[in-house]
């Protein structure tokens, strides 16, 4: 009966897999080691089969060895049980490490598929799901799977091995005695899928509030000088410590019933051993038991019910990660926000010339733009102005196709954009914006990119064309100086020559420039102004600002309003 319960929740579980696809995750990332698992399966055959032959020389000894007072038989089953022990042990040992770095592997590899589908998700994704929760998936809810999935290969073959060998041992022993433990456990497995049920509700609650907490807290560090200066930090503190006292009270009820079931495995655990004890004590006494046999029963039976509470604390921990399962998969398997790849790449660069032909671009239900057209010709210097939700935003996202679902088209050196190869389109285009992405590295590392082939004339030539030349002399270790996380020991301006120097590291065709000078001083953005627009002549460059410096060095000036881009001719240009 056991075993028909074992099935009855490898159906179950294969049903869960099934109604949500997870066949591809077993074919992408558990299929490729299925080698390794071959390996850690035959371990624990051997831990197993050396667990349950351990009690049996036990019987020998006490039945053959004490009873027929033989030396030597004595020294052969402790010799034989001494070989067992240390094969029990090694092999223990190789399972419990072998296991760990399959699935070492098993996450690395999912990920690292995560990222790359991070990579390929348009940006209407990030605006609907939230960064702490993608960090919550990557962090908390694999390294949760990871766990289970250790412990079920360590521990569930291991449990369900074992069930079958001693259901099998004590029936060839005594079936009557087999028989009660067999009831015992069909009613122990029963409770404990009462508790099963319960325990899926509280974790999937559980894991909403942790979710919520951990977005909350995260919301806090990254903002918290601006809770300060709003002195809004005793409002925060205390949703912080109700939603504390939220995630406590829910963790609470788990933990009690993961107690619950604990002491339901002692109470069958010790009924086992009473009843055992009272019915092999009779039969003994009736000459149909050795006193080696009811020893060795007893031994059994405390090892069953130890294996049935390991199947069911990993029932259980199946229950609480199924919520975990299910927000990787979403993640992986989120094909509405994928950016397809188009099949266009050349070793040449583009020119840079750009239509938009009868594009429209709508965000839920609100017109961002509506059939408008504009041609830009390659080397031209322009402008782009307009109101804050204008679509100025949208549409950089657009050209460097980091979103899609507009209509009409982008046409790109007389090519459709949506048809170049994403990593040749980006080598090509290069936005700065006025919060630029500086990462915790050293000030030459921010600026290169990981582009090892610039020499170190060249490097001290671009520092000196964003001005940057004093502010480095003033760094503790120069060019070499490790900034932190979002350049936080850098000033805003500093963050912005730093970002407008990677422009002059690689030949990009098409350069876009989101209010990038909006910390300078006036003095440093007149140089840097006139030092990029010099210097990439050539090219084509965007500029969405309304600053004087920049607008100066325009050709045209195009302003969006009325969801269409029109050229705006009152504002007097300098031809450069």
């Amino acid at each position: 009966m056991n075993c028909s319960k074992i099935k009855i929740n490898y159906l179950r579980v294969a049903r869960f897999v099934k109604k949500h696809n997870y066949s591809e995750l077993y074919n992408k990332y558990i299929k490729p080691f299925i080698l390794d698992l071959f390996v850690c399966f035959l371990f624990l055959i051997i831990f197993t089969s050396t667990n349950l032959i351990y009690p049996y020389f036990l019987k020998l000894i006490i039945d053959e060895a004490l009873i027929d007072k033989s030396i030597h038989k004595l020294f052969i089953y402790t010799a034989i049980m001494f070989f067992i022990v240390i094969i029990m042990l090694i092999s223990r040992y190789f399972v419990a490490n072998k296991s760990l770095v399959v699935c070492q592997k098993i996450m690395l590899k999912t990920k690292q598929s995560i990222i790359e589908q991070l990579i390929k998700y348009s940006q209407i994704f990030f605006r609907e799901y939230k960064n702490s929760q993608i960090i919550s998936v990557i962090e908390n809810d694999l390294q949760q799977i990871q766990r289970i999935a250790v412990y079920m290969i360590t521990e569930l073959l291991v449990a369900a091995i074992t069930i079958i060998g001693l259901i099998f041992i004590i029936f060839t022993i005594d079936y009557h005695i087999a028989i009660v433990c067999v009831a015992l456990l069909i009613i122990y497995a029963y409770l404990q899928k009462n508790n099963g049920k319960k325990l899926k509700s509280y974790s999937l609650g559980l894991s909403t509030s942790k979710g919520e907490l951990y977005s909350y807290t995260q919301e806090f560090v990254f903002n918290i000088s601006d809770i300060k200066m709003l002195n809004y930090h005793h409002e925060y503190k205390k949703t912080y410590i109700n939603n504390c006292f939220k995630y406590f009270k829910k963790e609470k009820d788990i933990t009690n019933l993961g107690v619950w079931s604990n002491i339901m495995g002692i109470i069958f655990n010790n009924l086992a051993l009473v009843l055992i004890l009272c019915l092999g004590g009779y039969m003994m006494l009736n000459g149909h038991m050795t006193v080696g046999m009811l020893f060795s029963l007893t031994i059994y039976a405390q090892q069953l019910f130890s294996p049935v509470t390991t199947l069911t604390n990993l029932y259980v921990e199946l229950k609480k990660i199924q919520a975990s399962i299910k927000r990787v998969s979403k993640l992986l398997h989120n094909i509405d926000y994928v950016i397809d790849d188009g099949y266009i790449y050349s070793d040449k660069p583009l020119c840079g010339d750009i239509i938009l032909k009868d594009f429209s671009f709508r965000y839920n239900k609100d017109i961002i733009f509506d059939n408008t057209n504009i041609t830009i010709e390659n080397e031209s210097k322009i402008a782009l102005l307009g109101n804050n939700g204008s679509g100025k935003t949208t549409l950089i996202r657009l050209l460097m196709r980091l979103q899609k679902g507009y209509d009409g088209q982008i046409i790109l050196d007389k090519n459709n954009i949506e048809n170049y190869k994403l990593d040749y389109l980006r080598k090509n285009i290069i936005c700065i914006s006025q919060n630029p992405f500086i990462f915790n590295g050293t000030i030459l590392e921010n600026i290169l990119l990981n582009d090892k082939e610039i020499s170190e004339e060249t490097v001290n030539e671009i520092i000196k064309l964003v001005c940057l030349e004093e502010d480095i002399k003033n760094m503790p270790n120069g060019i070499n100086t490790i900034i932190g996380d979002n350049g936080i020991s850098l000033s805003g301006g500093q963050s912005q020559k730093i970002a407008l120097a990677r422009i002059f590291v690689k030949d990009y065709s098409i350069i876009i420039l989101d209010e990038p000078t909006s910390a300078l001083d006036i003095e440093s953005e007149k140089i840097i102004c006139e030092n990029i627009y010099r210097h990439f002549n050539r090219k084509t460059i965007i500029a969405i600002t309304h600053r004087k410096t920049i607008l100066e060095y325009c050709s045209k000036v195009y302003k969006i309003k009325n969801n269409q881009i029109i050229e705006n001719k009152s504002i007097k240009l300098k031809k450069f």
